[in-house]
């Protein structure tokens, strides 16, 4: 059912039956989290590209309770939430169990450059990024939204090749969300931005750069 409002009516139509509570333990926090230059590059990034290309595909979101007629506002709001409510579990769960260690599955785009479940952890924890890790099991370049090419020797910013089941191999370990990758129109920040990413835990102190995870595990090919 609140799915359906976000769907429809984006968070405000939670936030006026006091039904965002239930989800968003941290408000302040989670409004400061989301008005970061790291989180809208990494919106720009990760979240847009495959929302316009379902929109433009005609295709239903595998989540979603009404096809393809959900605004990118609304499918962003889903998306937070989503995302807060699990890190606000797993935190509530940790702060009961402080001698406790909590291991969460989750889909790769709650994990991939942090901004999903992870760094909202480390914001809650009074540990913050280094009492939590990310790691990507066995990853293949389509998930780190990579422009896919072959690797044939050519240096790319912030990529990397690694063997894997297919022919292009190139993988993007890190966004640089200081000078804009998606966001049109948008001049290279000054360090307040980078300081606004450390204050909400996005990223650790002195990076100006999103990675994909703590950790890669790669299984072994036959």
């Amino acid at each position: 059912k609140d799915k359906i409002l976000v769907e429809q009516g984006g968070l405000s139509s939670l936030d006026s039956s006091g039904r965002l509570r239930n989800y968003v333990h941290d408000k302040e926090g989670f409004e400061r989290f989301g008005n970061t230059r790291a989180f809208h590059e990494y919106v720009s990034y990760t979240l847009r590209p495959p929302y316009e290309l379902q929109q433009k595909l005609g295709q239903k979101f595998a989540t979603s309770s009404i096809g393809t007629n959900i605004s990118f506002a609304n499918f962003l709001d889903r998306q937070m939430l989503r995302d807060e409510g699990m890190a606000s579990a797993s935190v509530q769960w940790l702060t009961k169990n402080p001698d406790g260690l909590l291991l969460v599955l989750l889909g790769i785009n709650h994990v991939k450059f942090g901004c999903g479940v992870p760094a909202r952890v480390a914001r809650m924890l009074p540990g913050g990024l280094e009492a939590t890790s990310s790691v990507l099991l066995d990853p293949s370049p389509f998930n780190t939204d990579v422009d896919l090419r072959p690797c044939d020797g050519t240096v790319v910013a912030n990529e990397a090749c690694l063997r894997n089941e297919i022919e292009v191999q190139n993988y993007v370990l890190q966004l640089q969300f200081t000078k804009s990758r998606g966001l049109k129109n948008v001049e290279e920040c000054s360090l307040g931005c980078v300081s606004d990413a450390i204050s909400v835990k996005q990223v650790k102190k002195d990076s100006s750069v999103l990675a994909i995870s703590d950790y890669m595990i790669f299984f072994p090919r036959e």
